[in-house]
């Protein structure tokens, strides 16, 4: 859980960056804010939303999910 918590924190740094929130990226995401919330609480984000997720953020896929992309 500890990884997945680091990960979060970097996903809002890039938001902040980015002028944006969670909100915002769940918007450009096409998805419910809570959806994202849900990703942190379960502690992996769903493999379809990675690229995505990479692209939005700049967060490299294999620190999203190093379990798919090594």
């Amino acid at each position: 859980m500890e990884a997945q918590t680091t990960i979060r924190n970097e996903i809002l740094a890039a938001c902040l960056v980015r002028n944006t929130d969670l909100s915002g990226i769940a918007a450009r995401l096409g998805v419910d804010p809570s959806t994202v919330s849900q990703w942190f609480r379960r502690g992996r984000i769903p493999a379809e939303r990675v690229l995505a997720l990479e692209k939005l953020t700049g967060i490299p896929r294999s620190r999203l999910r190093p379990d798919i992309y090594p």
